[in-house]
């Protein structure tokens, strides 16, 4: 496996599918699956505001939809994590959304009706309908991005909490975006009746979306367990899938997670499945990070599992 960095990327990375490489690896592991792990998408014509990396525009995605249609076969999360067939002729990804952004449920969900493409939407039910997320609300004046030292404060110091981070950004005299509808999250009505219509599942997220490797472990259980207990009361199953906020968690919550959900997913790590192995453990399956600025060649090697994400 290769870790790829610096200007040179691109062209290493166009070289390895040239060299074809990722033919060669779907070919002797069809039974692998991917699952992608995206956040918000932005609609045709309208500004990315906010944290870059998280804020796809729709048409890069749906570019990247209909390459990996051409090797890969797109399925439910149920059916890629709870089958692990091996005797199927094309291997799978699985389409997962992150925080619920308003984008992703008007300008990702439509692009995935056109194409039929089944997907899950993790939610943190008590920000729906909000200003927006901290990460891209909070950046100190004439900055456009979020820098490390803030992010590293906010989720270390200040537990990821979203009141405390506003609060705290505000008093150091940071600049507070006002973001527009797409880079919010969606509210919960605008939700289910899109899920409804878009043959989308949704699934559990944290209640606020805290990071769970630093709060007290109760505090920690009662995110996890209210925020499903809110899931099933809007048309989940008795069991449902988890996303960390973050991708962090701790060793009890994810015990917990374990005994309460389907299984508990992180927000990077690479294929779920590969060379006929289920990667990671039922409380910490691994995705793959679809970021802003991910060229294609980079996309099919993270899918392949020939480059890390």
């Amino acid at each position: 496996m290769f870790r790829l960095r610096g200007a040179v990327k691109r062209a290493v990375e166009s070289a390895l599918v040239g060299s074809g490489m990722v033919t060669r690896r779907i070919e002797r592991d069809r039974s692998s699956v991917a699952i992608l792990a995206y956040h918000n998408i932005v609609p045709h014509g309208e500004p990315t505001v906010g944290e870059r990396s998280v804020h796809l525009p729709q048409e890069t995605f749906a570019r990247q939809l209909d390459l990996l249609s051409t090797w890969y076969d797109f399925v439910s999360l149920d059916e890629a994590l709870e089958d692990f067939q091996t005797d199927v002729p094309r291997p799978r990804v699985v389409v997962t959304f992150d925080d619920a952004y308003t984008g992703a449920v008007t300008a990702g969900f439509e692009e995935l009706r056109k194409r039929g493409i089944p997907s899950t939407m993790f939610v943190p039910p008590g920000l729906l309908g909000g200003e927006g997320f901290w990460w891209d609300m909070v950046t100190r004046r004439g900055s456009e991005t979020l820098e490390a030292d803030i992010r590293t404060h906010a989720l270390e110091a200040l537990e990821g909490r979203q009141p405390e981070i506003l609060r705290w950004a505000r008093a150091e005299n940071m600049t507070i975006r006002d973001l527009p509808p797409h880079a919010r999250p969606v509210d919960a009505a605008g939700l289910i009746d899109a899920a409804r219509d878009s043959n989308v599942n949704l699934a559990a997220h944290t209640w606020s979306h805290p990071n769970l490797s630093r709060i007290q472990t109760d505090e920690a259980v009662t995110e996890v367990r209210r925020s499903i207990e809110w899931i099933r009361g809007r048309g989940g199953g008795p069991q449902t899938w988890f996303a960390y906020p973050y991708g962090l968690t701790s060793q009890p919550v994810a015990e917990e997670v374990a005994a309460c959900t389907s299984g508990g997913l992180l927000v990077s790590g690479g294929p779920a499945r590969q060379r006929g192995r289920r990667r990671g453990s039922r409380s910490s399956v691994p995705r793959v990070l679809i970021a802003r600025g991910l060229t294609l060649d980079g996309l099919l090697l993270r899918v392949a599992g020939l480059v890390r994400s």
